[in-house]
């Protein structure tokens, strides 16, 4: 009966073993799933912040110029790019 009775706890503690270490092996894939994430969910936010910047300095060098552009000076530069189209 003792040989049975240790047989079961042999068998009972590799159990245990075998579910340790399977937990420890999903936990560390969930984590490198999580950090996977995170550096996606990163470059997008930093990705979209580049785009706004870019966005609002374009709008703003727009504003700068239209505010220093005359009408005389956009004639000028129309015509100027009118030749250049033509002399190809």
């Amino acid at each position: 009966a003792k040989a049975i009775i240790d047989q079961y706890k042999k068998q009972g503690e590799e159990a245990k073993a075998r579910i340790l270490k399977e937990a420890e092996s999903a936990a560390e894939k969930i984590q490198d799933q999580a950090r996977r994430n995170m550096e996606y969910e990163l470059k997008e936010a930093s990705t979209k912040i580049q785009v706004e910047i870019i966005e609002k300095a374009l709008a703003k060098a727009e504003s700068i110029i239209k505010g220093k552009i005359s009408s005389k000076d956009q004639d000028r530069l129309i015509e100027d790019y009118l030749k250049k189209v033509e002399a190809q």
